[in-house]
């Protein structure tokens, strides 16, 4: 198969590694590695062969509605120079859509979640390769989205909430920066167990007390200690000033 034997030197030529990423922090012998299901890979082409099939077609539609080439271009050799034009125009969007095939093709096969019984890692990508890692302890929601497409093949993706511990720059310090993590195309046997498990993990660690720990104080503007220490000053002075007023004797 051509994809089969391009592989390899696409993974060469993207440094891009095909093995599974390191299991994140859990006990030893808890790991567990997940794929997305065949169909999330058949929903990713009907998406990308539907979206330039399309535009295809409608460029195809155009050619044909238009003049004959010797109206369109009169000059010699005006036909042969129009079917150059639409050859080239529709070489091209053929080789983007076998281009885009290869890279979808790619993304699938390196994209794993690796559970454990602390967290869970999520690598996916191609040209741009992205991992992430959530800690059970601070999940605040789990939340599965279904559409059209994924219903009729039998999918879903299952969605990860989490809370860091620290403030937005700029922000009010009592909100919470919001992380979220995809676990895409898994069919819905393996999400609703997958879901069970983390829900279970999530109440463990709720029961133990473990979770964000929280925010550290906001040290003190200098501006404020400043004026903190001038009203102490100045109520001092206050609690001095009647013994000492004009007319009156100091014991």
């Amino acid at each position: 198969m051509l994809y089969q034997a391009l592989k390899e030197p696409l993974l060469s030529l993207l440094r891009a590694p095909d093995h599974p990423p390191e299991p994140p922090l859990g006990s030893p012998g808890s790991a567990e590695i997940f794929r997305a299901s065949p169909r999330y890979l058949t929903l990713q082409l009907i998406q990308h062969f539907g979206s330039l099939g399309s535009a295809l077609a409608f460029e195809l539609v155009a050619w044909a509605m238009m003049p004959p080439p010797a109206e369109l271009v009169p000059i010699w050799g005006g036909a042969t120079f129009f079917a150059l034009a639409v050859g080239i125009v529709v070489g091209m969007t053929l080789a983007t859509m076998l281009a885009r095939y290869f890279l979808i093709r790619l993304d699938y096969d390196m994209r794993y979640y690796v559970l454990t019984d602390r967290s869970l890692r999520i690598r996916r990508g191609a040209l741009t390769i992205e991992e992430s890692t959530y800690t059970f302890a601070n999940v605040q929601n789990l939340t599965l989205h279904q559409g059209p497409l994924e219903r009729w093949l039998g999918i879903t993706h299952l969605q990860l909430d989490t809370a860091g511990g620290g403030a937005p720059k700029g922000g009010d310090s009592g909100e919470n920066l919001h992380h979220h993590g995809r676990v895409d195309g898994i069919d819905l046997q393996t999400a609703a167990e997958l879901r069970e498990r983390i829900l279970q993990l999530v109440r463990s660690y709720r029961d133990a007390g473990l979770g964000d720990e929280p925010a550290a104080p906001r040290a003190a503007d200098p501006g404020e200690r400043r004026a903190a220490v001038l009203r102490t000053i100045i109520e001092e002075l206050r609690q001095i000033r009647p013994s000492t007023a004009p007319g009156r004797e100091p014991n």
